[in-house]
Protein backbone atom coordinates (compact mmCIF):
# COMPACT_ATOMS: atom_id res chain seq x y z
CA UNK A 1 0.00 0.00 0.00
CA UNK A 2 1.23 3.49 -0.84
CA UNK A 3 0.34 6.47 1.34
CA UNK A 4 0.71 9.83 -0.35
CA UNK A 5 1.30 12.97 1.68
CA UNK A 6 2.89 16.37 1.32
CA UNK A 7 6.25 17.01 2.99
CA UNK A 8 4.60 19.93 4.75
CA UNK A 9 2.32 17.39 6.49
CA UNK A 10 5.20 15.58 8.22
CA UNK A 11 5.04 16.39 11.92
CA UNK A 12 7.83 14.19 13.30
CA UNK A 13 10.42 11.58 12.34
CA UNK A 14 11.60 9.09 14.95
CA UNK A 15 13.07 5.71 15.66
CA UNK A 16 10.75 3.52 17.69
CA UNK A 17 11.97 0.76 19.97
CA UNK A 18 9.78 -2.35 20.06
CA UNK A 19 10.17 -5.85 21.41
CA UNK A 20 10.96 -8.59 18.90
CA UNK A 21 9.45 -12.07 19.03
CA UNK A 22 12.35 -13.18 21.22
CA UNK A 23 11.87 -10.26 23.61
CA UNK A 24 14.98 -8.38 22.48
CA UNK A 25 14.64 -4.76 21.35
CA UNK A 26 14.19 -4.03 17.63
CA UNK A 27 13.96 -0.61 15.98
CA UNK A 28 11.82 0.92 13.23
CA UNK A 29 11.77 4.29 11.46
CA UNK A 30 8.46 6.12 11.79
CA UNK A 31 6.98 9.41 10.67
CA UNK A 32 3.96 11.07 12.21
CA UNK A 33 1.79 13.21 9.95
CA UNK A 34 0.11 16.39 11.17
CA UNK A 35 -3.26 14.58 11.17
CA UNK A 36 -1.86 12.04 13.65
CA UNK A 37 -1.31 9.13 11.25
CA UNK A 38 1.84 7.13 11.97
CA UNK A 39 3.70 5.55 9.05
CA UNK A 40 6.60 3.12 9.21
CA UNK A 41 9.34 3.87 6.71
CA UNK A 42 10.59 0.31 6.45
CA UNK A 43 8.98 -3.09 6.07
CA UNK A 44 10.45 -4.68 9.18
CA UNK A 45 12.19 -3.74 12.38
CA UNK A 46 15.98 -3.97 12.65
CA UNK A 47 17.97 -5.39 15.57
CA UNK A 48 20.33 -2.38 15.82
CA UNK A 49 19.24 1.20 16.46
CA UNK A 50 22.27 3.11 15.11
CA UNK A 51 21.48 2.76 11.36
CA UNK A 52 17.90 3.86 12.01
CA UNK A 53 19.06 6.85 14.05
CA UNK A 54 21.38 7.88 11.20
CA UNK A 55 18.57 7.61 8.64
CA UNK A 56 16.07 9.42 10.85
CA UNK A 57 18.62 12.18 11.48
CA UNK A 58 19.21 12.59 7.73
CA UNK A 59 15.45 12.81 7.10
CA UNK A 60 15.04 15.36 9.92
CA UNK A 61 17.87 17.48 8.47
CA UNK A 62 16.31 17.28 4.97
CA UNK A 63 12.99 18.50 6.41
CA UNK A 64 14.73 21.27 8.41
CA UNK A 65 13.47 19.80 11.70
CA UNK A 66 15.30 20.86 14.84
CA UNK A 67 17.97 18.61 16.24
CA UNK A 68 16.64 17.03 19.42
CA UNK A 69 18.98 16.36 22.26
CA UNK A 70 16.71 15.09 25.01
CA UNK A 71 17.04 12.05 27.26
CA UNK A 72 15.64 8.75 25.96
CA UNK A 73 11.99 7.95 26.57
CA UNK A 74 10.21 4.62 26.65
CA UNK A 75 9.52 3.51 23.08
CA UNK A 76 11.77 6.07 21.47
CA UNK A 77 15.45 6.65 20.82
CA UNK A 78 16.42 10.27 21.28
CA UNK A 79 19.65 12.13 20.67
CA UNK A 80 21.39 12.89 17.40
CA UNK A 81 18.23 14.70 16.30
CA UNK A 82 15.92 11.72 16.54
CA UNK A 83 13.03 11.08 18.84
CA UNK A 84 9.93 12.60 20.21
CA UNK A 85 9.14 16.25 20.06
CA UNK A 86 8.03 18.67 17.48
CA UNK A 87 9.18 18.42 13.94
CA UNK A 88 8.61 21.33 11.63
CA UNK A 89 7.94 24.61 13.38
CA UNK A 90 4.69 26.07 12.12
Amino acid sequence: MVTRFRLADVGDVSVVEEKGSDGDPVYALRIVLSDGRELRLQGHSAPAGAPGRDRAGAIRRFLNFPVLDSPPREGRIDGDGIGSGTGRRR
